[in-house]
């Protein structure tokens, strides 16, 4: 049974494996709605797993501008990441290798 610790340090218990999305659901369906990724074990993982293979993940605002523009493989931050204002402007712009931070 897997007990997960919040970063507020409280505890939840579920009966079998859990996805970061899953937790999230547990604590409440707006944090479920707005939750993009979590970190397990220090790592950045994703709520919603992606297909194997390189991808672009771009997550809107709801004026329907990028949020984020991000590479993935298998998984992980790989490659561009760039963060951006409600109004589209670049506020970052980093590169990954493998999930971390170059």
């Amino acid at each position: 049974m897997p007990v997960i610790t919040l970063p507020d340090g409280s505890q939840r218990s579920f009966p079998q494996s859990v996805t970061v999305a899953e937790v999230a659901q547990s604590i409440g369906a707006g944090l479920a709605r707005a939750a993009l990724a979590g970190r397990v074990d220090g790592q950045l993982v994703d709520t919603i797993p992606l297909p194997e293979g390189l991808q672009k993940l771009r997550p809107l605002y709801a004026n329907g501008k990028p949020s984020r523009e991000m590479d993935y493989r298998n998984g992980e931050i790989d490659g561009s990441y760039r963060e951006f204002h409600p109004n589209g402007k670049v506020l970052e712009e980093a590169t990954y290798a493998g999930g971390q931070r170059n």
